[in-house]
Parts: structure tokens; sequence; C-alpha cells
């Protein structure tokens, strides 16, 4: 039937290419072999999207000439009506398991294919665009293929105009145009089910949604989208069940040791921008990224997320008071010790400076600010230090090797040295460590005065290691904790020691 209602294609096209007149978009293997016919690629072009100077499409003739072809005789005037007379037929897909109907998917999959080698069309305009994926979407199908793949074309499109100039109306429409297809496009209908199937589809479907929602925010008008998202029900639901609550879908924190991902780019710029608009987003994030208490199980979307949200101090007493630095901690407790043996500085680096940022505000006293007092005092008072004192105390000592000259275990391999960011982040945390728990000051006290013949032989560290050796002589607890304050901020100046080599501290291995 979609077959009948198309018109044939221009007669220099199919003389061109030798394709019949009946081109096939009724599967997916006729689409395929017709499209690759036609098209010719320039020498040396990206395979995404190849654009000529002055925005002309930089691929043959013969494959403009078809996706002129397609958009304006069919997504102008045919499938414009072809979803609206099946609507009243149509019923939504009552159980998960029922298969929709493909209908138009290898047609919209063959204009992504065009969009994608640089073929962009004056014809296409926003409204209409969102008018055809509204009939769509409304059919309120599981794992819909069509509306996939109009999708899929929807975000090739834009992205091949925007290397246009002048930018074609779909880069340029309206302003309240554009807002409005944004707004239709955040309620889409959108299922995640716990199984193979939808994930499948999902995996697919979500990176052309959100890209397509990021190029349109780069629009003219893009402002006024944005402030459609940032309150938007479904941008909140997407950020608690698509990035906190799982990782199948995509990890924001990215190594360098994978492959660079464009949907973790997205989202990390979809949400960056969330985050400038103001401060409440922020704060309402940061409750859905710490209830959730999935910072251990799902690091690698939770931590870029807190990295976001924390910028200011009342987002920081925030996350304080919902348990940010007791979570922190036990991802310290669960794997920072394997994260430095093997310098995963990427992910040590978030962890530590957030942690050094929670350590300023909860040993900052407020006396004059009675309630900003009683939010620290709880904060601290929520915390269990003692849960993972020993392994955190164990990574601060690793960390801070060089620059206290702590020697490493004997007989193990040259220690790694971190970064000087991640070592001052360090400093920091030690010294909260040391206000908030007699023992910890305790321990890190003994480890300095045992090494401190390894330090600077003169200088302000060493003055106020004497000062520390003097007040712990005399038993003063509070004493103690002001010295020793002072010499973990002269040793974070002083930084890593002169004399190492290979990150390992010169002279006799012992314990620390």
């Amino acid at each position: 039937a979609v077959g009948a209602a198309l018109p044939p294609p221009p007669a220099g096209l199919a003389a061109e290419t030798g394709a019949a007149a009946d081109f096939g978009l009724t599967g997916d293997a006729m689409a395929t072999e017709v499209v690759t016919e036609m098209a010719v690629e320039p020498s040396g072009a990206a395979p995404e999207l190849a654009v000529a100077e002055g925005g002309a499409g930089a691929c043959s003739p013969a494959l403009l000439s078809m996706y002129e072809h397609l958009v304006s005789h069919v997504v102008l005037r045919e499938l414009r009506e072809l979803p609206a007379a099946a609507a009243a037929g149509a019923q939504a897909s009552k159980h998960p398991d029922d298969v929709p109907p493909p209908r138009l998917a290898p047609y919209f999959r063959l204009c992504a294919w065009c969009a994608r080698r640089g073929a962009v069309s004056p014809s296409l305009r926003v409204e209409e665009l969102q008018d055809l994926y509204a009939l769509q979407d409304g059919h309120r199908f599981e794992c819909d293929e069509t509306k996939r793949e109009m999708l899929s074309f929807w975000h090739a499109a834009t992205r091949a105009s925007f290397a246009c100039v002048p930018p074609p109306p779909l880069v340029a429409p309206p302003p309240q145009a554009l807002s409005a297809a944004f707004h239709r496009l955040l309620d889409s209908f959108v299922s995640l089910r716990p199984n193979e199937r939808f994930l499948e589809y999902n995996r697919a479907f979500l990176p052309s949604f959100y890209g397509l929602l990021r190029e349109m925010l780069d629009c003219p008008g893009g402002d006024d989208c944005l402030r459609v998202l940032v309150p938007h029900r479904n941008w909140e639901w997407a950020i608690k069940y698509v990035i906190v609550d799982t990782a199948e879908y995509v990890q924001l924190l990215q190594t360098p040791d994978q492959e660079p991902d464009p949907f973790a780019h997205t989202l990390r710029s979809l949400l960056r921008s969330s985050a400038g608009v103001n401060a409440d987003w922020r704060l309402r994030t940061l409750g859905v990224a710490l209830s959730s208490n999935k910072l251990l199980t799902n690091r690698a979307n939770v931590l870029p997320l807190l990295v976001i949200c924390m910028a200011g101090e009342e987002e920081v007493a925030t996350a304080c008071e919902r348990g940010a630095t007791a979570q922190l901690c036990a991802c310290l407790d669960a794997c920072g010790a394997a994260l430095y043996e093997d310098a995963r500085w990427e992910t040590l680096l978030p962890i530590m400076a957030l942690l050094a940022k929670c350590a300023g505000w909860l040993r900052h006293r407020t006396s004059d600010d009675a309630r900003a007092e009683a939010r620290r005092l709880t904060a601290l008072g929520a915390w269990d230090v003692a849960a993972t004192r020993d392994q955190v105390l164990h990574v601060l000592f690793l960390l801070l090797r060089p620059s206290l000259g702590l020697p490493p275990a004997q007989g193990s391999r040259p220690s790694p040295v971190p970064p000087p960011t991640l070592q001052a982040a360090s400093f920091d945390v030690a010294g909260l460590l040391a206000a908030v728990d007699d023992s910890c000051a305790q321990t890190i006290t003994s480890a300095l005065l045992r090494n401190r013949a390894r330090l600077a032989p003169a200088g302000p560290l060493q003055a106020a290691l004497n000062a520390l050796e003097r007040a712990s002589a005399a038993s003063a607890a509070s004493g103690r904790l002001a010295e020793l304050e002072a010499v973990l901020e002269a040793a974070k100046l002083v930084g890593p020691l002169a004399g190492e080599e290979g990150g390992a501290p010169v002279g006799p291995a012992e314990e620390g």
C-alpha cells in the first residue's frame, strides 16, 4: 500500500542509476541495495556528513535528486495523510509483547541515509515533521520502529542542515514553531521495561531522541526550548530512570580506555545546560541522585551528575544533608585502592574533589547563623565515620605518599604519582577526617611524625611539624588538631617532594 502511494522518481534519476521506477521502500534489503547504487561518495569525505563549501551537498546529483523527491513529494504530501488515514483504525498496543506494524520505517531509514551523506532539502520544515511525529506517536505503540526511524531521520536532517550556509528552514524556524516541536518531543510516549527487547530498542531510540533535542537548543530560539526542558516532568523522569537507576543505556563518565560515546556527550551537554538555568533544578536533581543511593553501584552515571549539580555552597550543603559525604566515602572504601593502583585519576579526582567540597562546608563553623550551624551539625551527625574510616585513610595515604614522603609497602612496585589537583583535594579530605574523628587525627599525626625525616628539612612545613610534635607530647587534643591542620596546609603548599623518580619515594622501603 505504501509503495503504491508513492509517485515515481524523476526520469533522470532512474536513468542514471538503472534502478526501476518502483525503487522499493517496502523492505530493508531493497532500500539498501538501491541507495547503495545511487550514492557516489566523495573521495576522502567523512562518512557521517559530507557538505561542500558554500552549503551544497557533497554527494551525487542522483542522491540529491532522490532526496528532494522523497521529501517534497512524499513527506509534504502523500505521507502526511497516510498516518492520519490509518489513525482511525489503529489501536494502541495493549500488551508489551505486541509488535507494531513497521509501516514506513524503511522509508524514513532511506531518508536518514541520504541526510547522513550530506543531502539537504530546503523543503523540510519543523512544523511538518512535528505533525508527522505527533500522528505516529499518538498510536502509543511499544517499540515502534516507524517512530524510531522517523526520529533518526529528523535528527540526521537537522545535523546536515546545520552544515549549510545560509541555514535552511529546518534549523532556522520561527521561535514559536521550534518551541512547540521541542515540547511535543518531550511529551513523547516512552517505555522502559526490564527486558532485552525494550533495552535493545531504547539503545537505538534514545541517542537520536536526545541528540535531536540537543541540536534544537542550538537553533535560533533555543533558549526558549531550554526553558521548556528544565521543568518538564519527562526530563526529570529520564534523569532518574535512564541515568541514575541504571547503566544499561549510557555511562556518562568516559574513561580513556573507552570508545567515545556520542550519547554520553549529548546527555552531559543537556545536563550542563539545565544546571546553568537555575539552582532549583540542581537541588532537585541532587535529591534524585542521592536519594537512590546508587553511587556505589552506578558510579559512571551518578558521579558526573553530582559534579554538575554541586556547583554552589547551597548545593554542597544540601548534598551533605542528603548523605553525599557518606556515599562518597563508601565509594572510596569499595574501590579507591584499586583505582589508585590502576592510576584511574579521571574517576578518583571527581570523588576526592566532591569530598573536598563537603569538607569545606562541614568544617566551616558559622556561630552567627544558627540555622546554618544546625544544618552542619545534622549532616555531621548523620555521617558514620567509623564505617569507612580505615579504608578511606588507606586511600588517602596512598594518594599523599609523594607529598608526605611516605614510603611504599616493602617489595611493592613503584607507586603512581597522582596529579597535583588530586593531591590537594586529598589534603582537604584528610583535614576533614582529622577534625571529625579523633582516631583519624591520631593516625595521621603518627604517620607524619614517624616519617618527618623524609619531609623538607627546613621551612614552614618543618616548623609546623615541630609544633605538632610539641602539641602531641602535651596531649592537648584541640591544640594537636590545630597544629595538624597547619601541617597539612603547609604540605599542600610544598607539593610533591623533589627527588622522586617514577613515582617511588627515595630511600629504604619501610611500612608507613
